[in-house]
């Protein structure tokens, strides 16, 4: 008998403070939205190698004429812009609810033809949900590595 008490509180132990986690989705959509980012900069270094010229990531906040939060365009007022490969369409990150990009660098970065970046880089994918960390990713100045 003892036994199946202290079963039943573990049970309700790991019910009160697991299940709230697993229910909300916002961290984990927070997380593959940061990986989304370093994807498509990633995406934009090879883009520029494979063309072999200059494409410049842009970051705005999105609203109801402009949706996308980083866009991958092939010259400095984004009227050419480079395709996403999964929809053929122009290469368009939008943000989960509750989720939000800014550039920390305040500068554009661009990848030359050989993918080296003008400048180094700092990107914030930062949560309004509680509890949720913000993330840092960097595109170093030389090599244009991202992390």
């Amino acid at each position: 008998m003892v036994e199946l008490v202290v079963v039943i509180i573990v049970l309700a132990v790991l019910a009160a403070v697991a299940v709230p986690r697993l229910a909300g989705r916002t961290g984990f959509e927070a997380r593959g939205f940061a990986d989304e980012v370093a994807s498509a900069l990633r995406y934009g270094q090879r883009s520029a190698v494979a063309m072999r010229r200059t494409v410049m990531v842009m970051v705005a906040t999105p609203s109801n004429a402009q949706p996308c939060a980083l866009r991958l365009c092939l010259d400095n007022a984004c009227n050419q812009q480079v395709t996403d490969p999964a929809t053929s369409a122009a290469f368009c990150l939008r943000p989960p609810a509750l989720v939000t990009l800014a550039n920390l660098s305040k500068t554009t970065i661009s990848f030359d033809g050989r993918g080296r970046p003008n400048t180094a880089g700092q990107y914030l994918v930062s949560s309004s949900a509680p509890g949720d960390a913000s993330r840092t990713l960097v595109v170093e100045a030389e090599s244009g590595y991202v992390r």
